[in-house]
């Protein structure tokens, strides 16, 4: 009886906390979904899916303070663009305007449907993309990095791979941080879901939570350069499909659009004197 109620109390705290770090459930549960007239099952679901319910890790979604430091420059935003991704009317999903809707600049679903899906059935096997884009004019040589400002990017969604008979398929969901100028260049990606199948079944693989942007260090740049920030989240399959029900930056207010990234001078690391022993 002890032994029971062991059992008992640890899959209560186990559901308890799955069910707060997963909102309705949505990365445990397939969902069947109407798009060009006809209906896609989730037949499978891989333990990854499962597991990224309780693999969390607190990131702060409100900076406490803005980025400070000498010669600091605000990126004000600049557009967003939508490449190979579909609303549920079978529509080109349409791009944001980078106006704060329910403390979100980006892309988010208003009901049990994904806001925006890209299906290999009807998009084909090109990579598809959600992205914002902010652009500066970069003050003067030197050596510069891109600092986020604290605000939490967040993506909820799924990936599917539908398999056959012949041949592996591999479905992929990755956040991308492009920083482009003509002088200077970095890149930074975190893959958020990998789905892979072989033989006539499909596999699901979920997303969700919040992503804690790096700092990332662009080199040396020449004054005047136009610098280009870009925030993708790039969906890929050779057959399947890449739901995304949210995906973007958490703001409150429209002018947080222009605080999301800083170009900061990279300061030189401290020398150490040298000595003999």
């Amino acid at each position: 009886m002890l032994l029971d109620l062991k059992i008992l109390a640890r899959a209560y705290i186990w559901l308890s906390l799955t069910h707060r770090l997963c909102p309705l459930f949505s990365c445990m549960k397939g969902r069947v979904r109407r798009r060009s007239s006809r209906y896609v099952w989730i037949v499978a679901v891989s333990a990854t899916s499962l597991l990224c319910c309780v693999k969390q890790r607190d990131v702060s979604i409100h900076p406490e303070r803005m980025v400070e430091g000498p010669g600091i420059v605000m990126m004000p935003y600049a557009s967003s663009r939508v490449k190979g991704f579909r609303d549920m009317s079978g529509l080109i999903c349409p791009p944001t305007p980078g106006r704060v809707r329910d403390d979100l600049i980006g892309w988010q679903s208003k009901d049990q449907d994904p806001v925006c899906v890209h299906d290999t059935l009807d998009d084909g096997i090109s990579p598809a993309a959600l992205e914002l884009r902010w652009r500066v004019v970069i003050p003067k040589d030197g050596q510069y990095e891109i600092a986020p400002s604290g605000f939490g990017l967040g993506a909820w969604g799924r990936i599917v791979s539908r398999g056959s008979s012949i041949g592996d398929y591999v479905s992929t969901a990755t956040v991308v941080i492009d920083g482009r100028a003509k002088s200077c260049a970095a890149s930074w990606s975190i893959e958020l879901a990998k789905s892979m199948v072989t033989g006539p079944w499909a596999r699901v693989a979920a997303f969700s939570g919040w992503i804690e942007m790096p700092n990332i260090s662009l080199g040396k740049c020449t004054g005047g350069d136009a610098l280009e920030v870009s925030v993708r989240l790039v969906g890929e399959s050779n057959r399947g499909s890449i739901d995304v029900d949210w995906f973007g930056v958490s703001a409150r207010h429209d002018d947080d659009v222009n605080r999301i990234f800083a170009l900061r001078p990279k300061l030189d690391a401290p020398k150490q004197s040298a000595h003999t022993p």
